[in-house]
């Protein structure tokens, strides 16, 4: 994969999924990447993925401006959209997933992260906080990129990236789909109930409901 994507192998990758847009807070990974590397000169950056319906011209601009003027743009690898059977091999070659979206509807990138045994940084806002303990992930704040660099150093610590190796598989298992389908039968047997109170009803329960 590394060679395919012309990735350097002696360096830690820092990979960040979803293309470049606003609401990815792409502009704050390259500025904290940057500074990391700073820090900490084997480290690449990799923005993967990036198809989408929007036109976010105007914000890959500032962010190709930005990367050219730093003068750094052979640290930086920006794929665009790749096949989904190349993603696993992305997350097990990344040294951390770093995630501090904006907005998102779930987020399933932290999760496939932490499957693959790889440290995921997600910002401590719903609905990340609604399904992710502060043991699961490490933690940033979407409008402070220092936080997200704080979070970097910690999940490329030696404890933190062999502790992920563990408990990352362990966390992600709580979401395959059979605990998640357990956990919405609750909800579908009261709907059951509510929809046979309200309206005459005939016939036996599909299996899923009883």
């Amino acid at each position: 994969m590394r060679a395919r994507y012309r990735l350097p192998a002696d360096h830690r990758l820092i990979l960040a999924v979803g293309g470049v847009e606003r609401r990815k807070n792409t502009l704050h990974v390259l500025d904290v990447f940057l500074a990391l590397r700073r820090e900490q000169p084997d480290v690449h950056l990799v923005v993967v993925g990036g198809a989408s319906l929007l036109d976010h011209t105007a914000y890959r601009t500032q962010f190709e401006t930005r990367l050219r003027d730093s003068g750094k743009a052979e640290h930086v690898t920006i794929t665009g959209p790749v096949s989904d059977d190349d993603m696993p091999a992305f997350y097990r070659q990344a040294a951390v997933l770093a995630y501090p979206s904006a907005t998102e509807g779930f987020g399933l990138c932290p999760l496939e992260a932490l499957s693959c045994g790889t440290p995921a940084i997600v910002p401590e806002i719903a609905p990340f906080t609604e399904h992710f303990s502060e043991v699961d992930t490490l933690w940033c704040h979407p409008d402070s990129p220092h936080t997200l660099l704080s979070a970097l150093r910690d999940a490329l610590s030696p404890r933190n990236l062999a502790r992920f190796r563990v408990s990352g598989p362990t966390t992600a298992r709580r979401f395959d789909w059979c605990q998640v389908a357990e956990r919405h039968m609750p909800a579908y047997r009261r709907l059951a109930a509510l929809s046979q109170a309200e309206t005459p009803f005939s016939g036996a329960l599909s299996p899923c409901l009883r």
